[in-house]
């Protein structure tokens, strides 16, 4: 069917049409969507970002850089043998985990900045799930063709053709999943060797059992149920509403110049119709990979891929008509907007209110503004993502370097004159390492401290040897008899030469110049620098987990305290009346009752008519109350006014409300009905 000459009307029934809510379980059985090729700015967008994170995971891997000897030449590596994690010129060490965890918390920062700017931006445009579902997409579309051809060949019969097209489709598939399996262990070890071993069949086992797992996982979420993970298995969705606030850009069907859609607005304008520039084509419908209406409103399958908005911008441009129907937008312009297409008595959106004589739409009317992006929200996520960023880079920077150096021409450690172990050598060698050889250098210093009180004590022996040799005359035996042959004896000459009173001299002696030196030795100690242990990381998970915990807590509180998202006290007492509250629901529409609000200076006005437009007089009682905060709730019981009028006062701040109707007539069942206003 055609809307003029261009426009194609799309036989599509969107997954959240209102009449399949009213049946469906809390798990359905996958409907197959065939989405159709998009063509637009976001669809541009979306084949830049897929071929950009592709590339990077399929390429980074076999990026080379090099560290020098003895060390890998792979630009970022994970070397889970020897601990240690690359990544081009920044090298970190299992006690540096620190930088790992700071990682982590700005993309958990950024991913709540991004979501609080543009809605579920991560979710439509770089999510793994919508890249590698794109990217089967692609595949199907060149086997299968478009969405009308490919709803077409899953209608007709088993043939050569259409099993030589599955075949196909699934074959490269399945190379598509082994490949970002094989993709994903390359970043534990070197690439290229890697490779080798697994084609050789010489690779570890848990290389060949990591390629299983990922390649199965690969094939089904992004060809078998595609959707399905977004919506049951992906805990975002869930909890996206607490990032976003009235002024957070997202995804929205302008119904204010939209409604009422029409097939043949050229007709309804010649019989005096209001017409909105909405003709009712489901392109929106037809293009979303989710397979929803986003005319029925925000909801937890939208994934904010913007596609609906480049369909809905081809067919307004084939109108001739602004574009924008479909739009990024906050709440807070979605309703002041809404607010001036709503007729104040009738309650009903009137496109022609926010136009002017020549088509155009009044300064009124609010647009995209940048300045969304500058509100103190989005200020503090960005501010705390750059205070880590900055933070990190500065301890990066800080940290030295371990560098060990062995002097030209002698080993370390030892005196390249003597041919003996030098302590006070050792001590200075060491002090050249950075704070990850702390505890060497440690037992450096300790050692040459040592050292020097011995070579003191056995210099200040060997000096009073020589002394008492000079004072000896020459013609005494005794001292020209060797030393080997006076060793054994008891003493000679007041000096200890037995090894056991020799050593406990040396005992002395050291323990002595110790305790002189504690003052030196207490200066070592706390010039030593302190090293990131675990106790310290203990502190960092404690404090991190604390930090979400509380936050979490703080969130579920703000949430209770407005509106709990509770629509039934028991799910399970619901579900066991379903049947019967579907039916008296049916029976309630079948009445053909019509409720028209306003509210207009503190006071709340309803008119009641049957189907044959006559007044219907009965008890009404309204709960007048916003749509997300529950404080705000007020019951009030209507009088009657004549023909048909019920009327109640109530101070209401501006925003969207909801009236929740339940008229009591005698001899009948109540009748319900919920209906939304606008309070400027």
């Amino acid at each position: 069917m055609l809307q003029g000459p261009e426009i194609n009307q799309y036989d599509v029934e969107p997954v959240n049409a209102p009449a399949r809510q009213q049946s469906q379980p809390l798990y359905a059985k996958r409907e197959k969507i065939h989405p159709k090729r998009a063509e637009g700015n976001f669809r541009q967008l979306k084949w830049i970002i897929m071929a950009v994170t592709l590339g990077i995971y399929y390429v980074t891997p076999w990026l080379r850089w090099d560290r020098g000897p003895f060390a890998p030449d792979q630009a970022v590596l994970v070397d889970l043998a020897h601990r240690r994690f690359y990544f081009f010129f920044i090298e970190i060490w299992p006690q540096e985990f620190i930088f790992v965890a700071g990682l982590l918390v700005m993309a958990g920062v950024g991913l709540f900045l991004v979501t609080s700017v543009v809605g579920r931006a991560w979710c439509g445009y770089t999510c793994p799930q919508t890249v590698w579902t794109d990217l089967f997409l692609v595949v199907e579309r060149f086997f299968e063709g478009d969405r009308n051809a490919r709803i077409k060949l899953d209608k007709a019969p088993w043939s050569f053709d259409k099993i030589r097209k599955r075949v196909m489709k699934h074959a490269v598939w399945i190379v598509i999943a082994v490949a970002t399996g094989g993709a994903w262990i390359f970043y534990f070890a070197d690439a290229p060797t890697l490779l080798q071993n697994f084609l050789e069949g010489d690779a570890p086992f848990i290389a060949y059992s990591t390629v299983a797992i990922l390649t199965a996982t690969t094939y089904v979420f992004g060809g078998l149920m595609r959707e399905q993970v977004c919506i049951y298995m992906c805990p975002w969705p869930r909890i996206q509403a607490a990032m976003l606030d009235e002024e957070s850009l997202v995804v929205t069907y302008n119904d204010w110049r939209g409604e009422p859609r029409s097939h043949g607005a050229k007709k309804a304008k010649a019989a005096g119709l209001a017409v909105g520039d909405c003709v009712d084509c489901n392109a929106c419908v037809a293009v979303c990979p989710m397979g929803i209406d986003i005319r029925e409103g925000q909801q937890m399958a939208c994934i904010t891929c913007a596609l609906c908005i480049d369909a809905c911008d081809g067919v307004m441009d084939r109108l001739g008509r602004e574009r924008g129907l479909i739009a990024y937008a906050t709440l807070k312009d979605y309703d002041a907007n809404m607010a001036l297409a709503t007729n104040p008595v009738s309650g009903a959106i009137e496109p022609e209110r926010v136009r002017d004589a020549d088509g155009r739409f009044i300064s009124a009317v609010k647009h995209f503004d940048w300045h969304v992006f500058l509100r103190p929200r989005t200020l503090i996520y960005t501010g705390l993502w750059l205070a880590i960023g900055i933070g990190m880079l500065v301890m990066l920077n800080a940290r030295e370097r371990l560098e060990p150096q062995r002097p030209t021409g002698s080993q370390p450690g030892l005196c390249p004159t003597q041919r003996r172990l030098d302590p006070q050598r050792l001590h200075r060698q060491a002090a050249q390492h950075d704070s990850r050889a702390a505890g060497v250098r440690l037992e450096a210093r300790r050692a040459a401290r040592r050292g020097d009180v011995l070579r003191r004590v056995e210099s200040a022996r060997r000096a009073q040897l020589r002394r008492h040799r000079r004072s000896r005359s020459p013609q005494d035996p005794e001292a020209l008899r060797r030393p080997a042959e006076r060793r054994g004896r008891g003493r000679h000459d007041g000096l200890p030469l037995r090894p056991q009173r020799h050593e406990q001299f040396r005992k002395r002696h050291l323990r002595g110049r110790v305790r002189s030196a504690g003052e030196n030795q207490m200066s070592l100690k706390t010039s030593a620098p302190r090293e990131f242990t675990g106790r310290h990381m203990a502190r960092v998970m404690v404090a991190f987990f604390g930090t979400i915990i509380s936050v979490n807590l703080t969130m579920a509180y703000f949430a209770s305290s407005t509106w709990s998202g509770l629509v039934v006290p028991n799910s399970y007492v619901a579900s066991q009346t379903f049947d019967a509250d579907t039916a008296k629901r049916e029976q309630e529409l079948s009445r053909g009752w019509s409720a028209e609000t306003t509210y207009e200076g503190g006071r709340f006005r309803l008119r009641l008519t049957d189907a044959e437009g006559l007044p219907v007089e009965a008890k009404v009682t309204a709960t007048i109350g916003h749509p997300v905060n529950a404080n705000f709730d007020r019951t009030l019981i209507l009088g009657p006014t004549g023909e048909g009028g019920y009327a109640g006062d109530t101070e209401l701040p501006a925003g969207r409300w909801e009236a929740r109707l339940t008229v009591e007539k005698l001899g009948l069942d109540p009748w319900h009905r919920a209906v939304r206003f606008s309070v400027r």
